[in-house]
């Protein structure tokens, strides 16, 4: 709601869910604004605690060491294909 105009935002939170606003003259033309559902804004955004980001932070090292290990495998293997 924070991010729509004053003037739109009075006249959205007058409407209930389904109904539609009345006819709002605009210098592009003509708008009719309609709410569909009405939803309750989260209480505050969640914050990673701080073993979420430890585990984050520990998942990509282990993530760059197994991609370099892979790396280096490929790297240094050896293929003996016999018939």
């Amino acid at each position: 709601m924070e991010q729509i105009a004053p003037a739109m935002r009075n006249i959205v939170l007058g409407l209930e869910p389904g109904q539609s606003s009345q006819p709002i003259v605009q210098k592009n033309g003509v708008g009719v604004i309609m709410v569909c559902e009405k939803a309750a804004a989260p209480s505050s955004p969640t914050v990673p605690s701080r073993e979420d980001v430890g585990e984050t932070l520990m998942r990509q090292r282990l993530d760059t060491l197994a991609r370099r290990y892979m790396r280096d495998l490929r790297r240094t293997a050896f293929v003996d294909v016999r018939v």
